[in-house]
């Protein structure tokens, strides 16, 4: 969901009363002087690991504030239209983090024929 409007119309709190009531874990980033786009892919790896891997219901704010480049805008802009940000994991982090054997449960759950 991406929620537009002025500054303190509410966005944020809005956000954070409808995860709670959809019992949602809500994940927000937190921005230092130091943050970059190498930091923002790790966070967003932590997101889709607990979203995912740990499969449990989130909600990610992430505001305006919050943008420290202008890269920061173009992965989110993919995440809300694909779904995925491109290159986030390495194939061998993809296996550390237990992503084929998650998803094989996921698909057998699921009534899927796995081949």
């Amino acid at each position: 969901m991406l929620l537009v409007g002025i500054g303190g119309s509410g966005r944020q709190s809005l956000s954070r009363i409808s995860a709670y009531m959809c019992e949602l874990t809500t994940y927000q980033i937190s921005v230092t002087k130091q943050y970059r786009v190498m930091e923002f892919r790790e966070d967003l790896k932590k997101l889709y690991s607990m979203a995912g891997v740990e499969n449990k219901p989130t909600s990610f704010l992430f505001n305006d504030t919050q943008v420290a480049e202008e890269q920061f805008l173009e992965i989110v802009n993919n995440m809300l239209s694909t779904g995925e940000v491109a290159n986030l994991y390495k194939s061998d982090e993809m296996e550390d983090v237990g992503i084929p054997a998650i998803l094989v449960n996921v698909v057998k759950c699921d009534s899927f024929h796995v081949t």
